[in-house]
């Protein structure tokens, strides 16, 4: 792995997607995307709260924000589409609801009841697979409406961003960035000189264009790790399928990622990161 992607790895570890909405005042624009009756709210009202989890294959990223009293999670689907979209939010609004409680020092166990910050929950899906829903629900699509639980999430993609939202925005606009990212990866690959040509498109076609200007750098610099990152994986799955072990067994995917290291196709922070295991015991095995 180059080492100018090892420098970028150790600073910039999210997506575009991530990066973008990590930005307060564009974080501010997003709300107020979502949510245009608020008129009066302001960056100072916006706690960014996203759960912090290792990715693996770059498909999917988190976003969680805090604004008054709403709490907004928010996941990304980039090229494929899964009802079990849902499913991976469940926990993730646990988990944060959890936070949420420790941080405000709020009891569960006492007898008053306790109050909760509104809930809203959203994906972005920027695939071209047609949803045909606004709104997907657990209940629904898990057990035919007859569940005792349900988790109703937003669905906002190409077929429905401009009715949803009836002038340009930063969703919009971050649907057309994705779009645009697809068209150069499938004509010349993943690699940094796709990334530029992405950026400069945007920029040309005022597509995020303020942020793609503001932070060029960072941003080729996140594409062309995720692009390594995807390459990697995809490397191992070639060469599980063609030794004949079954993917995600550990111990053939532990002598890939020893082989990848040896061959300096990855770092020891790479492997312990797949393996979910420490830089030293990584290290322990490739002895």
């Amino acid at each position: 792995m180059r080492s100018d992607t090892k420098r970028i790895r150790r600073n910039i570890k999210d997506s575009v997607f991530t990066f973008l909405f990590g930005i307060k005042k564009y974080t501010l624009e997003l709300y107020k995307a979502l949510n245009p009756s608020d008129v009066e709210v302001t960056e100072n009202d916006i706690d960014i709260i996203t759960l912090k989890t290792i990715l693996v294959n770059g498909l999917y990223n988190d976003l969680g924000l805090l604004v008054k009293n709403t709490l907004i999670l928010m996941v990304e689907a980039q090229s494929i589409w899964s009802e079990n979209i849902v499913l991976r939010l469940l926990p993730y609004l646990g988990e944060t609801l959890a936070n949420y409680f420790k941080e405000n020092k709020i009891s569960l166990y006492g007898n008053k009841k306790v109050t909760m910050p509104n809930i809203e929950l959203f994906v972005i899906y920027t695939g071209n697979k047609i949803i045909g829903k606004d709104i997907i629900s657990l209940n629904e699509l898990f057990y035919g409406n007859k569940g005792n639980i349900d988790l109703k999430v937003k669905v906002i993609s190409k077929e429905n961003v401009s009715i949803i939202f009836n002038k340009k925005n930063i969703v919009s606009e971050y649907i057309k960035f994705a779009d645009i990212s697809t068209k150069y990866e499938k004509e010349y690959g993943r690699t940094k000189e796709t990334a530029i040509k992405v950026i400069d498109e945007c920029i040309n076609e005022d597509i995020l264009k303020e942020f793609m200007v503001e932070h060029k750098k960072e941003v080729i610099g996140i594409m062309d790790v995720l692009y390594d990152e995807n390459v990697v994986m995809e490397s191992y799955e070639n060469e599980l399928r063609q030794e004949g072990i079954q993917q995600g067994m550990q111990q053939g995917m532990q002598q890939i990622l020893i082989r990848q290291f040896k061959d300096k196709k990855i770092t020891a922070q790479d492997g312990a990161t797949y393996l979910n295991i420490s830089v030293d015991e990584f290290l322990k095995l490739v002895k």
